[in-house]
Parts: C-alpha cells; structure tokens; sequence
C-alpha cells in the first residue's frame, strides 16, 4: 500500500490539530505601577473557544505564598493568616481579582495566577510595580542643630544637607525604623 495524499493529509491534520490545553487562555492584568497607599486590582481571567470549561481551583500568589484561592464550587478562600498586606479577593464567572486596599512596598514584585480546569492548567503572571513614597517631612532646629524626621518612605534613601548649594560634610547618624509593610521611617 503506497503513501497517498490521503494519509499526508491525515498525518498533516493530527501533527497540527489544536489540544484542548491550546483552546484554553488565561489573561492577567498588565504590568502596573502604582503610587503608595493606591488602590490596585490584579485580574485573571480564563476563556475557552470550547463549551463546558469547568474550573477546578484558580489562585493568585506571589513567592509560593498564597493570596487566594477558588475551588470548582466557587468558594474563594483567602490566605491572610501569613502577610500584613490589606487585601480581599473576588470571584465573578471565571475571573478572580485580587484587591489590594493600600498598595504597600511588600506587595511589589512578581504575582502568578495559576488555572486547573477540565481543559487543562495554565498559569501567566504580572509585575506590581511601587512608585516612590514620602508621607511626611519635617524639619526643626533642635539643641542648635538641624534635625530632619521622614515617615513612611520608600524605598531606602540617604540624607545630605546643603548651605545653599553647598553640600555639608557631616558625620549624620541616621536612626531607620521599617514597618511590617515595607515602608521606613527616619526619626530624628
């Protein structure tokens, strides 16, 4: 039996014919930079060009910690118990957002959304990115001498003081305090 243009077709059709994996998309919010103290909502959604795509657990983390969970019932689970972040999550026909209140230095960095379905898994992830923060500066005379106290900066910084635009050599002993969330303060 000879090879035919019948069997090239077939063979054609098997090597390139669509797995129900590749029918299955998952999309998450594009890379985001936010202000201090903002409001940022992570979004992973999951489509298929098939019918009866049934989710058997969806969840966001960041580091092999989990933020929250939904399982083929759509009951989300929220992990709170390991991180100091103010977040809630929410679940709506195959979209889980992930909701930081105050976005804090500590929830900066990568995020992963990860899918188990009945049409495969996939997982696709996005960067949180953190603007600068300074939440106070103040400076007195103090004994004399110029004190300087910031709250709530980020990230890391380092003090020089100025006669006009002439930069003072002091030996300046800097006292710095970090919160649980990220964010330093300098007192006086």
């Amino acid at each position: 039996m000879g090879f035919t243009a019948l069997h090239l077709l077939l063979w054609l059709l098997a090597a390139f014919a669509p797995t129900e994996q590749d029918m299955l998309t998952l999309h998450v919010s594009p890379r985001m930079s936010a202000g201090c103290g903002q409001q940022v909502a992570l979004d992973c959604e999951v489509s298929s060009s098939q019918h009866g795509l049934s989710i058997k657990h969806m969840e966001w983390y960041q580091n092999k910690t989990s933020y929250c969970s939904v399982n083929s019932e759509e009951t989300i689970t929220t992990h709170q118990g390991h991180t100091q972040s103010n977040f809630h999550c929410e679940y709506q026909q195959g979209r889980l957002t992930l909701i930081f209140t105050e976005v804090q230095p500590i929830e900066s960095g990568n995020f992963r959304c990860k899918l188990r379905s009945n049409k495969g898994a996939k997982e696709k992830s996005t960067t949180v990115e953190l603007q600068e923060c300074c939440g106070k500066v103040e400076g007195v005379i103090k004994d004399g001498y110029p004190t300087c106290t910031f709250t709530r900066v980020y990230p890391d910084g380092e003090v020089h003081w100025f006669h006009g635009s002439h930069l003072l050599q002091t030996e300046t002993q800097l006292t710095k305090r970090v919160e649980e969330g990220g964010l330093a303060d300098y007192p006086e």
